[in-house]
């Protein structure tokens, strides 16, 4: 969330919310449990229709520098 905030500030996106659900793997691995997965997902709301295309842009973006 904290590279989404980033980024669109940086790209000037103005939005109204920023949620994100996650689903997490855990797994027993040489006796010790880890967390091996964990799937975002990002509920966005932005105010003009007209920034959709740039909006994925950026979370994309965001998903990247993980």
């Amino acid at each position: 969330m904290n590279t989404f905030f980033a980024v669109a500030e940086n790209s000037n996106l103005k939005y109204i919310s920023f949620k994100s659900n996650a689903v997490g793997t855990v797994e027993k691995i040489d006796g010790e449990y880890q967390v091996t997965e964990i799937t975002l997902k990002p509920i966005l709301e932005i105010s003009d229709i007209e920034d959709s295309d740039r909006a994925i842009r950026i979370i994309e973006m965001s998903e990247k520098t993980v």
